[in-house]
């Protein structure tokens, strides 16, 4: 089994790379093709969870399946520099992509291209983006703005950075939805108080430091300044359609980013204290997946706990915190799930319970020991 699962996650990493070649392929192709890169992101990985359970591997990790990188000889070159490769893979067939379509005639086939590459985008894109975004290595860093830039999402940084990893599992965190909360009611305020969060964040910083708000400093005010300037040059080059088609493209985008936003957290609170303060963040505020192909196919996304316990762990580091409750379906099944609300909830609402009761379980342990304020900016 150990061969089976070793074979499939390299295809996996590997289906991932490539998938921008695919998307780009399938738009010059034209037609019907356009839907290449959506159908290839959806069916190279519900064909891996075929292959695990017809082979007999199962579909999910347990906790002896964790590799840690550390005892491990060397890390591989998908893992040291995957991330880098897909990204400028993905920027080519962007921008590409867009010419290719500023031709194509208003109907299903223009549509096929713009689901596939937001999809891309938002998926694999979006993933790579914000591991980037939280490095600490400027290229990373470059990286990570440049893909959510041409999505026009370069905001996010803030938002995300500074307040749903200081805010999460809080009335005040606009990424973490609440208990009963559709995604399509949450897909409004993750994406219109996530922007003006971050003009809002943005602004307390600079007062602290005694800037200027109207500056080169203020990064939502310059990110929409150069998101402006990348949509009229896309005019400028390829006329109003391609322009308008790089919207359509972000719009998909950013649903795929906030479906997996919404995933993450859905009726996860963060309790207080008789003081107020509120608990220390832990594997318990996060949802995670120990599906073994939502792993391999999206560098370990579904072990999120532990990205929030180490925001600057890279993606091979991350491990499960094997708290015995995880969504019972990967995450790009979970995605889709998330937009038939009745469904979603039926799921995921006994698991919401499950995890209060486990919370439960737990509150000896806090009484015993105080509960540890959210630390500042």
């Amino acid at each position: 089994m150990k061969t089976v699962d070793r074979v499939l996650s390299s295809c996996m990493r590997a289906a991932s790379l490539v998938l921008p070649v695919f998307t780009l392929s399938g738009i010059y192709v034209g037609g019907v093709w356009n839907y290449t890169g959506f159908a290839f992101i959806f069916g190279s990985y519900f064909a891996a969870e075929l292959i695990l359970w017809v082979s007999g591997a199962g579909i999910s990790a347990r906790p002896e399946d964790e590799r840690s990188p550390q005892n491990a000889p060397e890390l591989s070159l998908t893992d040291r520099y995957g991330l880098q490769v897909f990204v400028l893979l993905h920027l080519i067939s962007f921008f590409v992509s867009l010419f290719l379509l500023s031709k194509n005639p208003i109907g299903l086939e223009l549509l096929g291209g713009i689901l596939s590459l937001g999809v891309q985008a938002g998926s694999i894109g979006g993933l790579s983006g914000h591991e980037f975004l939280h490095s600490r290595k400027k290229f990373e860093k470059f990286l990570g703005l440049m893909t959510y830039g041409v999505m026009n999402y370069a905001h996010f940084e803030v938002s995300h950075l500074y307040g749903h990893h200081r805010f999460v599992g809080t009335e005040s965190d606009w990424s973490t939805a609440r208990s009963g909360e559709s995604y399509y009611r949450f897909w409004y305020r993750a994406v219109v108080h996530g922007y003006l969060g971050a003009w809002k964040l943005e602004c307390e910083i600079l007062k602290r430091r005694k800037k200027s708000v109207i500056s080169l400093l203020n990064r939502p005010l310059v990110y929409a300044l150069l998101q402006v300037a990348l949509f009229v040059s896309i005019v400028a080059l390829w006329g109003l359609q391609a322009g308008l088609v790089q919207i359509l493209i972000s719009i998909v985008a950013w649903s795929q980013i906030e479906a997996i936003n919404y995933m993450s957290h859905y009726g996860l609170v963060r309790r207080k204290d008789a003081n107020g303060r509120l608990e220390k963040i832990s594997g318990l505020h996060s949802w995670e997946s120990n599906n073994k192909a939502t792993n391999w196919f999206v560098f370990n996304t579904g072990k999120h706990a532990h990205h929030h316990a180490d925001q600057c762990a890279s993606h091979y580091e991350l491990k499960l915190s094997h708290l015995g409750d995880y969504i019972p379906l990967g995450l790009p099944t979970m995605t889709l799930v998330s937009l038939i609300p009745p469904l979603f909830f039926a799921i995921m609402d006994p698991q919401v319970q499950k995890r209060r009761e486990l919370v439960e379980r737990k509150s000896a342990l806090w009484r015993e020991e105080p509960l540890e304020q959210v630390s500042s900016m």
